[in-house]
């Protein structure tokens, strides 16, 4: 079966979702994309942290080849920074995307007939 007969039912509703459906999926898919990246980013930020540990067990225990200047608590701190952006913007985009669903519904039924 070709990729184009499989495909065009979706992409037949999706030329049908318009307006603040449209809108309120795109929204929400933003915010996935954000809570993606923030989860990729806090595995960064764990491996980063254990190598850093890593080199200053060594370091302390006589190997100075692994001796870092590594800042956990600057790094730990700026990670913070990164996770309340990521928050505050996951939600505001996950409120925005709910309240543009009770929007189009709210629509919907005020229609007549």
């Amino acid at each position: 079966m070709s990729q184009v007969r499989v495909l065009s039912p979706l992409l037949v509703h999706l030329r049908r979702l318009r307006g603040l459906t449209g809108l309120a999926l795109a929204v929400a898919a933003a915010a996935v994309l954000v809570a993606l990246v923030a989860v990729l980013d806090h595995r960064h930020k764990r491996s980063v942290e254990f190598a850093a540990q890593e080199d200053a067990w060594f370091c302390s225990h006589g190997r100075p080849e692994a001796c870092t200047d590594f800042d956990e608590a600057a790094y730990e701190e700026r990670w913070e920074q990164r996770e309340l952006g990521y928050r505050v913007t996951f939600f505001t985009l996950g409120a925005g995307a709910a309240g543009l669903g009770v929007l189009r519904l709210r629509r919907r039924h005020e229609r007549p007939g």
